[in-house]
């Protein structure tokens, strides 16, 4: 929004517009704006930060700025008091007091090593990123000192990415042809930064873990307050013991809350277990529905044990694939464990003997889905949609593709409104059955967890009608079947859908804060 306001008043000055007459193309171009983009939650919140840079850039001063964003974030709780626990909310604000405070500070002193231009792009990455890190350590357990290096790679592509965008909307109605060419450069610029975010997420140490919660949010907060403190005030004795103090929050904290995984108030976890399956439904404290135990009983051990797990209070294999099933052995070892529900087709036969001879020695029962069941487990109904056998259907699940996989279980689990499809590995004939069989009740999901760890085995109606809000897909490093592929990715993101993956993100959370849910992971250690 300031970019575009700033490009207009720009333009407005070129055309000797100067005063209040000035000001009035500013808001006009604000509402232009708003209607162009419509005027939703983000956008509205957009057009007051960005009236607020109008003021900013008319009036000047930091004490009007100051005065001026605290007074939009008072309008808008009136207006909307459930804004205060909105993240994107909260995130704008912080980040706006950031460029408002921190950023002249910095680049007032990075002058004296660095072109005036260069210290205004550091200045400005360095502000926003630090006042934000409290409250992104805070909701995603991470700390990213690459951030400040992508953003200032970003930056010089943002304000052309913007500007071009806004006039080709503006000119398409008139000219579609040179609304393309606009909206080619715009394309260019938005590549580059797409770029640069997948470049740095993948650097050594760029990402680091971190305690989620109040605790973690207020070490850095600290941390942050205590280099400040040094830095001004260096010369004085408690500067050096503050010092000490944030340094040994910042060894100390990190180790004591490193096992605390998943996030408070988690609903679904993809597990990182390599090539293979293994998810958790949260049933209470310290108990879980395990649906499928991946491949190597190490792994699934290890989730189980960092989540606090000692009651399995089902577990679901939802086909006999080793992929599935062979760590079976780690998720039983020491726990309690209720009914196994099974696929009622047993092969691969080594497989199915195999968790048979599990199940009987954790005195445990293996028990088939019943088709179309409903079965309550603690706080979850799980609505079987696995597709049914009939004569038709078997002949066609049997001769197009694995019929392992399309004879997979499927289920919805849900909670009060929040609605989580599982999928084992149904491959593309499987997925048309359900979809046909169960379309009213897979329609618009919240979780979906992509069949067959995204292969490009999909029915793009099926994930159509889904529509999932998140997407979770269980998959390995490297694996040597190209998962997730690209086709079935790009399907995902068409549709807007928010992607976790186990091969780059680690362990994968869905986690419930108030009305949202929000997508965490943990990466490797």
């Amino acid at each position: 929004m300031a970019i575009v306001v700033g490009f207009v008043l720009l333009l407005a000055r070129a055309m000797r517009i100067r005063g209040r007459l000035l000001v009035i193309v500013g808001i006009a171009t604000i509402a232009f704006f708003v209607i162009l983009a419509r005027p939703e939650p983000s956008v509205l919140r957009a057009a007051v930060m960005g009236t607020i840079a109008l003021i900013a850039i008319i009036r000047g001063g930091l004490s009007r700025s100051l005065a001026a964003l605290s007074a939009a974030v008072m309008v808008l709780l009136v207006i909307d008091p459930l804004l205060s626990v909105q993240l994107g909310f909260v995130l704008s604000v912080v980040a706006t007091a950031g460029l408002i405070v921190v950023s002249p500070w910095f680049t007032q002193r990075l002058t004296r090593w660095m072109p005036l231009r260069v210290a205004q792009a550091v200045g400005i990455a360095v502000g926003a990123q630090l006042v934000v890190s409290p409250v992104l350590a805070a909701i995603s357990g991470r700390i990213e000192p690459i951030a400040i290096v992508a953003n200032v790679l970003a930056e010089p592509a943002v304000a052309p990415a913007t500007v071009c965008g806004f006039i080709a909307a503006v000119v398409s109605p008139v000219s579609p042809w040179l609304a393309s060419l606009f909206a080619a450069a715009a394309s260019w610029c938005a590549q580059w930064i797409s770029w640069v975010a997948g470049t740095a997420v993948q650097v050594p140490g760029g990402t680091l873990a971190w305690p989620r919660g109040l605790v973690g949010g207020l070490c850095v907060a600290l941390a942050m307050v205590t280099v400040l403190a040094v830095v001004r005030f260096r010369r004085t004795p408690w500067a050096g013991v503050a010092a000490v103090a944030a340094a040994g929050c910042l060894i100390v904290l990190p180790v004591r809350h490193a096992t605390a995984w998943p996030p408070a108030h988690w609903l679904v976890e993809a597990c990182d277990v390599g090539q293979g399956d293994g998810l958790l439904l949260n049933t209470g404290r310290a108990s879980a529905i395990l649906v499928d135990a991946g491949p190597d009983a190490r792994l699934i051990d290890r989730c189980l044990r960092d989540a606090g797990i000692t009651t399995l209070d089902a577990v679901i294999l939802t086909h006999f694939h080793a992929d599935h099933v062979d760590g079976l052995q780690g998720a039983l070892r020491h726990r309690r464990v209720g009914p196994v529900l099974v696929s009622s087709l047993l092969e691969p036969a080594p497989q199915f003997e195999s968790v048979s001879a599990l199940v009987a020695q954790s005195h445990s029962q293996l028990v088939a889905v019943v088709p179309h069941s409903t079965t309550t487990i603690g706080p979850w109904q799980l609505h079987d949609l696995t597709p049914s056998a009939e004569p038709m259907n078997a002949a066609r699940l049997e001769s197009q593709g694995s019929a392992p996989n399309n004879f997979s279980v499927v289920f919805l689990a849900q909670q009060g409104m929040i609605r989580i499809l599982m999928t084992g590995d149904i491959e593309q004939a499987a997925q048309e059955v359900v979809r046909t069989e169960h379309g009213a009740e897979i329609t618009g999901v919240d979780v979906l967890k992509v069949p067959h760890h995204g292969s490009a085995l999909q029915d793009p109606e099926f994930l159509r009608l889904t529509h999932p809000r998140m997407a979770l897909i269980s998959v390995g490093v490297g694996n040597r079947y190209g998962h997730p592929k690209p086709s079935t990715l790009v399907q995902l993101a068409n549709m807007g859908a928010q992607i976790g993956r186990t091969d780059q993100q680690g362990d994968v959370a869905v986690v419930r804060s108030g009305s949202s849910l929000i997508l965490v992971s943990r990466p490797r250690a």
